[in-house]
């Protein structure tokens, strides 16, 4: 017979507890690939309250497996603009 304490049982509980709430969402790095964009940005939409849906588990967030990326919002910079030279 073998001992486990109470932390460990605890421990075990919250990861078990956690990856049941996590049915349904998708980690930021999965969205990433999906999207085709930086884990970063999929972090930073989620702070800024771009993706409905998404939850903050700790350090990880959650989003919705259906939500699609969102699309840029506010001003958009226009492109720079160049010099076209005559040719003689």
């Amino acid at each position: 017979m073998t001992f486990v304490d109470g932390a460990t049982i605890i421990y075990t509980s919250y990861l078990s507890l956690r990856r049941i709430l996590m049915i349904g969402y998708i980690k930021a790095e999965n969205a990433a690939e999906k999207w085709n964009v930086s884990p970063r940005q999929v972090q930073r939409m989620c702070i800024e309250g771009r993706i409905e849906g998404a939850v903050k588990f700790g350090t990880t967030w959650a989003i919705p497996e259906h939500v699609i990326k969102p699309t840029r919002t506010g001003n958009l910079k226009p492109g720079r603009k160049t010099k076209i030279k005559k040719i003689n």
